[in-house]
């Protein structure tokens, strides 16, 4: 079944746009299509979004909910300014542009989505999560916000293709992380019948389903190399998460794999610390002797 659906003229028309050579929304038309038609086929109330940028696809989303009354969306961006944009605010395109969709969106910067959920109070019927595209960032998202979920609800992950390049070649291998949780999800599955910017589906959707097990897998997901470190206060908040809602098994497995990845973390440090100190050592022995 296909969920593409076209965006309003207007909106499709400002979403193609830049600013200063930045992209407005960093989803090609297909994904835009996919996210529209998605959200308007499953019709949520409660929606909430994972890494917001300019509110592109947070633009998308209300657009689909307008008329759905008491429907809502909340907009969580680490980031507390637009990175690229620092005289925007996180999620600026709703306002600037599609202000009659304001009424409906409120939208959290500055803090990881772990440290806020809780505080929200309620369960989402919808979710859309894109963030860094660096392992672990997006498994720890949703491991976040499983517990948040209603039954049955979609999570639509972007840039699950973004490894690939246009002509079938691995393009980085530190962009990875959206597709290790969609490929890991048991269950029923959804993606964009194309993309145009690479050769395999840049978006899809996971039905929240069979969520213990799941769960277990994406933390096993976390034993994979990691492509960026993280604070120790977004690791708590996530901990704190699984601590309330999961087994005490899960909690155990997380705890051991944090464990090792600060141990190897303090380990690379100190290979490379000695390893700065030897070349110091090196370059004034070097100096010495030339000053002889």
């Amino acid at each position: 079944m296909s969920y593409g659906k076209s965006l309003p003229e207007a909106m499709a028309s400002v979403l193609k746009g830049n600013i200063d050579g930045y992209s407005i929304s960093k989803m090609s038309k297909s994904d835009q299509e996919f996210l529209f038609g998605l959200v308007s086929s499953i019709k949520p109330k409660n929606c909430l979004e994972v890494g917001v940028y300019s509110g592109g696809s947070s633009s998308i989303i209300l657009e689909a909910i307008k008329d759905i009354e008491d429907s809502f969306l909340i907009g969580v961006d680490i980031s507390p300014k637009h990175p690229y944009l620092v005289d925007n605010d996180i999620g600026f395109v709703v306002k600037d542009n599609f202000p009659y969709l304001s009424d409906k969106y409120r939208v959290h910067s500055g803090k990881d989505v772990s440290e806020l959920i809780d505080d929200f109070g309620v369960k989402f019927d919808f979710a859309l999560i894109d963030t860094a595209h660096m392992h672990p960032c997006e498994t720890l998202n949703l491991i976040s916000i499983l517990p948040y979920m209603k039954s049955d609800s979609w999570i639509v992950i972007h840039d699950i293709g973004m490894f690939y390049c246009q002509d079938n070649r691995i393009q980085s291998r530190d962009k990875f992380a959206s597709k290790y949780i969609f490929d890991c999800w048991q269950g029923e599955r959804l993606t964009s019948e194309k993309c145009e910017f690479f050769t395999i589906p840049n978006i899809g959707a996971i039905k929240v389903e069979n969520v213990e097990d799941n769960l277990e897998r994406l933390i096993s997901l976390l034993f994979n190399r990691w492509d960026m470190e993280v604070d120790d206060t977004i690791l708590d908040s996530v901990r704190k998460i699984i601590q309330k809602h999961y087994s005490v098994a899960n909690v155990e497995m997380f705890d051991r794999i944090i464990a090792r990845k600060k141990y190897i973390s303090a380990l690379v440090k100190k290979e490379q610390n000695d390893k700065k100190r030897m070349v110091n050592k090196v370059k004034r022995y070097v100096k010495s002797i030339l000053n002889l």
